[in-house]
């Protein structure tokens, strides 16, 4: 969190000189949002639109921040037509789309965007990888999943409270990754605040 305070300082400083500047905007939505401060980060993703309403990578961006905001539609929204704006979209618009189909209860879905992600390893789509396996009875999948993760990602068996907030940033989708989290045989509670 000090280094998000930080960064927020500096992006203030650098919009004093340039308060329009897309790169800028872009760095202050995202350190708002890291910061769970999801009101400012959207206030910020709104502005880069109205400059600039195809800009796939703000609209991906300001995706994850609607759906974690509870507003799980309009991110959902945002993200598909971030992808259908993007020719090649980067791997990680298929962790938004998991995450927005897994909000929705789109257990199938989800796990196809999630498996669209690629080979290489991501925390947060891992997360949502393997609560859905839990949401869909997929027990085996599921615990070989988490087996996966617990390996890659060591921090999150310390503490999976930490890194839970640090990659799911509110308590309505942690709650909501925790419970599939469960399904598929994660043990330690997690408190969610």
């Amino acid at each position: 969190p000090q280094a998000l305070e930080r960064a927020v300082a500096a992006n203030r400083q650098a919009m004093e000189l340039a308060p329009d500047h897309p790169v800028g905007l872009f760095a202050m939505a995202m350190t708002h949002f890291n910061l769970g401060q999801l009101d400012a980060s959207t206030e910020q993703f709104e502005r880069i639109l109205r400059f600039n309403p195809n800009d796939a990578t703000a609209l991906a961006a300001f995706s994850v921040t609607s759906m974690y905001s509870g507003e799980v539609e309009r991110g959902f929204n945002l993200v598909e037509r971030a992808r259908r704006l993007t020719p090649s979209p980067p791997a990680w618009i298929y962790t938004a789309l998991g995450a927005g189909h897994y909000l929705l209860g789109e257990y199938e879905d989800a796990l196809s965007a999630l498996n669209s992600f690629g080979l290489v390893f991501d925390v947060q789509t891992e997360l949502f990888r393997v609560a859905t396996l839990g949401r869909l009875g997929r027990r085996s999948e599921a615990e070989a999943a988490l087996s996966r993760l617990r390996a890659s990602y060591p921090a999150f068996e310390r503490d999976p409270q930490l890194e839970l907030k640090r990659y799911l940033v509110v308590p309505m989708t942690i709650e909501a990754v925790v419970d599939g989290l469960k399904l598929a045989g994660f043990g330690p509670e997690v408190p969610i605040s």
